[in-house]
């Protein structure tokens, strides 16, 4: 076998782990557009080039058939190749969905590494004390109620981006038409930016003749908007 065969066998194979990997990602822990709004993209943009070119490279380099020891370099090559896919993979799953926490009329994109163990464990409820292993779940957090509480739940918030939709102890399953309860519709949503404008002006085209209300998401990579059936007070569409 030339260098250049394994080389190119080596890439189809890396490309075609990758892919699979990447479809699966998106199918389970970022569905839609969730994998820009939690960053897992960033960290995907370091993997693939790591993984699927410059492994296939090295191979390019040392392969020369009948070369001695070629099968250790081999393997030292796929060994730390998949030390890194296994690592790239690790630090995705840390930053993955785990839950949409609905408070007031806002909701929040919360990631797994936004909820401190400490925090896990104060949970009232036991499902909230340990996070959603395979895509995220809807909550419902109790806002806070004195003043000098919510003045500091906003401060947290501006600074940190964290707040008490970060705390399980707050969390409640969601109830029927809490949702519906929650959207607004597209005339009283406030400072929109104008591509925010005309993306949700484009959504209610598209649906005429239904009817929809929005819920602000606010993610680490900037707001997005849940379009929710009126109707039925189910989830339409990411926006």
């Amino acid at each position: 076998m030339s260098r250049y065969k394994a080389f190119a066998l080596h890439l189809a194979a890396s490309l075609v782990l990758i892919l699979g990997i990447f479809m699966a990602l998106r199918s389970i822990w970022y569905p839609g557009p969730l994998f820009h709004a939690a960053q897992a993209s960033n960290l995907m943009q370091i993997l693939i080039p790591v993984d699927v070119i410059l492994g296939p490279i090295l191979t390019l380099i040392i392969f020369k058939a009948g070369k001695r020891g070629l099968k250790f370099d081999l393997a030292i090559i796929f060994l730390a190749q998949a030390s890194f896919l296994l690592y790239g993979l690790y630090s995705i799953y840390q930053v993955r969905p785990v839950y949409f926490a609905l408070m007031e009329q806002n909701a929040y994109l919360i990631t797994a590494n936004a909820v401190e163990d400490e925090n896990l464990a104060k949970a009232k409820d036991e499902r909230y004390r340990k996070l959603p292993a395979w895509g995220p779940e809807w909550v419902f957090v109790k806002a806070p109620t004195d003043s000098e509480a919510r003045s500091n739940d906003v401060l947290t918030n501006a600074i940190f981006g964290i707040g008490s939709q970060n705390l399980p102890e707050l969390y409640s399953p969601l109830q029927d038409k809490q949702l519906q309860a929650a959207a607004l519709p597209f005339e009283r949503l406030k400072d929109l930016k104008p591509a925010d404008h005309k993306k949700l002006l484009d959504y209610l085209e598209q649906h005429k003749g239904q009817k929809h209300g929005f819920i602000r998401l606010y993610t680490k990579t900037g707001p997005m908007f849940i379009a929710i059936n009126m109707q039925d007070g189910k989830v339409a569409q990411l926006i």
